[in-house]
């Protein structure tokens, strides 16, 4: 079946390690047999060549294996993530510009293309501050959390309310007096008054600032500082984001009906707008499975019988195979782990949807 939907197709995405689909007898080569204008996308953590082909990998050790963790975390800490799975996404941009370019030769020249993706590969090129700093003065980077190697105060510090944070830069000793007078403290003016002297005591320049914003809407304090000439914002979270006026005015979100009971949910759209079309979503997200029967009706000598055969078989799946049951992850269990930090009931009116 996998072999008759490929004569159909123009591109194939896969990320099983290099052994899996040569033991199946689906390498590239077997395959373009079959589609010799087929694109291929091969996305493994260490590509198909070399010492550590058959590894398999996950975001976690390539984070650490392509160096990025090398310098991410806290002082005097150990190394550090730097958030949710970033080789997947690094490697999912550099995998869509691989695709884009294939296409372009395909048109070029008809050939089709394997595309060997190292997702280590990927990491390693996108942690250029670190290997040129290496280059051009024998140093590394330190692992310093959110402080600035040479500017203090900047951090980022807590705000009023639950887990709300802040965000700020001081770059001169001008701006350092301007904050200074915001704070009401003349005394931190005049006793750090010098850039050099507050990189030598960061510990009581960055608690004195942090005193302060706790005390401070982290949205005022932005508007307040900012006024100041001074790099402030706070820290965002999702209700943040889905609210804000900017994002509102740009068309950011984007409202899509999905079935009951979801209706209709606010959407990420994208990050540029088109001078001369409207780009937008023009449908939800497949169900699981929703799509399985129209599609193998398309491929010749697949009649009702056969593709029920297949179902009954479960060579498809028209439900996962194992299902968990809807409690196991359910908003009272995510509030506990602060997965969630807290729920609107009334997030509907919030948001201008209805249904």
């Amino acid at each position: 079946m996998f072999r008759d939907l490929l004569a159909t197709a123009d591109i194939v995405l896969e990320n099983f390690t290099p052994r899996v689909l040569r033991g199946w007898g689906l390498h590239y080569e077997d395959l373009r047999k079959i589609r010799p204008s087929l694109i291929m996308l091969s996305n493994t953590g260490y590509g198909a060549t070399g010492p550590w082909s058959s590894f398999p990998s996950q975001g976690t050790t390539l984070e650490a294996t392509m160096g990025i963790s090398a310098y991410s975390g806290y002082r005097g800490d150990r190394p550090s993530k730097v958030g949710q799975s970033y080789p997947d996404f690094i490697a999912c941009w550099t995998g869509l510009a691989a695709l884009f370019a294939a296409l372009h030769a395909l048109r070029a020249t008809g050939q089709g293309q394997w595309i060997d993706l190292s997702m280590y590969q990927v990491g390693a090129a996108l942690v250029p501050e670190a290997l040129l700093q290496y280059q051009l003065d024998g140093t590394q980077p330190r692992r310093i959390g959110n402080e600035h190697e040479r500017f203090v105060p900047s951090n980022v510090y807590p705000a009023r309310g639950d887990d709300r944070w802040v965000a700020l830069t001081v770059e001169t000793d001008a701006q350092w007096a301007a904050l200074c007078g915001a704070m009401g403290r003349p005394d931190l003016a005049r006793d750090f008054a010098d850039g050099g002297v507050r990189a030598a005591h960061r510990g009581p320049v960055d608690a004195a600032v942090a005193a302060w914003l706790r005390e401070q809407d982290p949205f005022e304090a932005m508007r307040r500082v900012q006024a100041l000439g001074i790099a402030c914002g706070p820290v965002m979270n999702s209700r943040d984001l889905l609210l804000d006026p900017h994002l509102a005015h740009r068309g950011f979100h984007e409202r899509v009906l999905h079935p009951q009971p979801v209706g209709w949910r606010p959407m990420l759209g994208r990050p540029y707008r088109w001078s001369l079309r409207t780009p937008r979503v023009h449908r939800r997200g497949p169900l699981y499975a929703e799509h399985n029967r129209e599609i193998l009706r398309e491929l010749p000598g697949y009649t009702e019988a056969r593709i029920e055969q297949l179902v009954a078989a479960r060579v498809v799946c028209d439900a996962p195979n194992i299902v968990k049951p809807p409690e196991s992850m359910g908003i009272a269990q995510l509030l506990a782990l602060h997965a969630v930090c807290e729920v609107d009931a009334d997030y509907r009116e919030k948001l201008g949807i209805a249904g």
